[in-house]
């Protein structure tokens, strides 16, 4: 084939104007023709975004229907900016088309496309259908622990949740989009007054260090911990279960209003405890256990002075009986007032540590360190 056909092409698009047969011209006449001379695309096509025809308009936009991982997505996407504007239907259903095949390919990419960019709702409702999910759905869920013990588990699962709906729908999230989109949910759209370091505990694994900015943008950053570091403080850290359940939401929402309403020892408290995670992070680094386990003190003996819910005696009780059999320092896990109690032991003392704590009625949990984050384990 010469060079020559693209002047029968664009015959047949002008002269059968109508959108079936401009369809299958565009998509298959005009775009194998572009396949066997790249080089003539911009001048062809852009020619035909020039004109005033609607029909060499929305051949320019769909020539590349097929093309999937071959689409020249720079290209798709500055022909839809320059025709977006358009009160023609067949140019506006014809943007949708064109993105709904696309996303097929690169969801992502669609996605963040149509959510910056003002469509008409016609070509918005068409982008989307190809990830709009609407099939019957069952999602079963497993645990090793229950709801409102401090550990993360709402915030675990949600990232679990929206990791494997987006798995279903084959969008190939990164990890902090991943995090982000998991804040999102819990935190705008439930409602929720909490932070953001579970979602992104949960999503990225491993110990991290975050620097979260006013706007709320979070940095997070794998902490370089040496391997036998890691190996003792995976050792010399003990959690014990209380047997009491707590609703994070009211202990949040309490110390919230005492910032917001800038309470002098709150906020005293909340500064400390940023300090004190910046200490926690050099001790690591350093390899110092002892020091994180005196740290862990300082932080539970700041975090009390923040939420009247944080602590009650029988707690209290349990603290001291830990202090006096080996631990270094402690805190309760999430936000306070029941779940777990962490401890970090003295060398040497874990079996000391573990007896006064299970003859006072409460159960040890072994744990270990993930690494990976949220995963798929099986996309059949």
């Amino acid at each position: 084939m010469d060079e020559n056909p693209i002047e029968f092409i664009e015959f047949m698009i002008v002269n059968k104007p109508w959108w079936d047969t401009v369809d299958w011209v565009a998509s298959h006449h005009a775009g194998t023709y572009f396949k066997m001379f790249p080089h003539l695309i911009r001048e062809k096509t852009g020619a035909w975004m020039n004109s005033e025809n609607i029909w060499l308009q929305r051949s320019a936009l769909l020539f590349q229907l097929k093309y999937k991982r071959h689409t020249d997505e720079k290209l798709l996407f500055d022909y839809i900016l320059k025709l977006k504007d358009s009160k023609e239907f067949f140019i506006r259903k014809a943007i949708g088309w064109a993105l709904r095949e696309y996303s097929k390919t690169a969801p992502e990419s669609v996605v963040h496309f149509v959510e910056t960019t003002e469509l008409s709702g016609l070509s918005r409702r068409e982008a989307l259908k190809w990830l709009d999910y609407r099939q019957p759905l069952e999602i079963s869920s497993m645990a090793d622990l229950s709801a409102g013990t401090g550990m993360g588990s709402s915030s675990s699962y949600t990232v679990g949740l929206w990791k494997g709906l987006n798995t279903l729908l084959r969008r190939d999230l990164s990890t902090q989009q991943l995090a982000e989109d998991a804040c999102r949910i819990e935190i705008e759209l439930a409602g929720k007054p909490i932070g953001k370091q579970d979602q992104y505990a949960a999503a990225f694994g491993g110990i991290l260090t975050m620097n979260i900015d006013p706007d709320g943008t979070v940095h997070p950053k794998p902490l370089d911990v040496e391997h036998e570091a890691v190996a003792e403080l995976e050792h010399r850290l003990m959690m014990f279960y209380t047997g009491i359940q707590r609703d994070a939401n009211a202990i949040l929402a309490e110390q919230g209003k005492k910032v917001a309403v800038s309470e002098d020892q709150a906020t005293r408290g909340m500064h400390t405890i940023k300090e004190i995670g910046i200490e926690v992070g050099d001790a690591l680094a350093a390899g110092d256990i002892n020091g994180f386990g005196r740290l862990l003190h300082k932080h539970w003996t700041t975090k009390k002075t923040i939420s009247t819910k944080m602590s009650d005696p029988v707690i209290d009780g349990w603290y001291d009986l830990a202090m006096r059999n080996g631990a270094l320092g402690g805190k309760l896990m999430g936000a306070g007032g029941g779940g777990f109690l962490l401890f970090c032991v003295d060398d040497g003392r874990r079996r000391e540590l573990r007896s006064a704590m299970t003859g006072a009625g409460l159960r040890f949990m072994d744990f270990r360190f993930d690494w990976e984050g949220s995963k798929v384990l099986v996309n059949l």
